[in-house]
């Protein structure tokens, strides 16, 4: 049959957050409605096996996948979101680690980013939001003054309540 709008927004929403189409298609097996069509032409149901460490935890492969584009301005690709997903489910980076990774990447810093674009990015990264004038003139002047350095505005945006909220949403420990 053709999919319900709802169904469909969901797999397509899983894609673009960067698990596999194993995975969607593995949802699709694992449903009721699949099993009942099985059962009716006397066919087993079977199972894909997911070896992807993006398959593992669709929410951190879409936190993660989120750090892609908003930090690097890309979606992710198969292995990168693996590694870090990997990162994050066997060596048990938070969501500050992983970012940290993110913002400090040599891909990151060979963009050449000045101190208000690189603001921009951690507003966008870790506060979910655009920056307000206020807060972004703030910190660009400590950049440009040497008050503070990149590390130092990056804790102060990675260790924020907003980004906390954000992490937790999506299931990643914080810190």
């Amino acid at each position: 049959r053709e999919p319900g709008a709802e169904g469909l927004a969901d797999g397509v929403g899983c894609l673009e957050g960067g698990v596999s189409r194993a995975w969607v298609l593995q949802g699709l097996l694992g449903s009721a409605e699949f099993a009942q069509r099985c059962a009716t032409a006397g066919v087993e149901v079977g199972s894909l096996p997911l070896a992807e460490a993006r398959d593992q935890s669709p929410d951190l492969t879409r936190f993660v996948n989120r750090l892609y584009t908003h930090v690097l301005d890309r979606p992710g690709e198969a292995d990168g979101l693996n590694h870090w997903c990997a990162k994050g489910l066997e060596d048990g980076y938070s969501a500050y680690q992983l970012a940290e990774q993110f913002v400090f990447s040599q891909e990151f810093e060979g963009n050449g980013h000045s101190s208000e674009s690189y603001v921009k990015v951690l507003y966008r990264a870790f506060m979910g939001r655009a920056a307000e004038a206020d807060g972004l003139a703030y910190w660009v002047a400590a950049l440009d003054s040497g008050e503070k350095d990149r590390r130092a505005v990056f804790h102060g945006f990675a260790s924020s309540e907003e980004f906390r909220m954000i992490s937790q949403n999506f299931g990643v420990k914080p810190l």
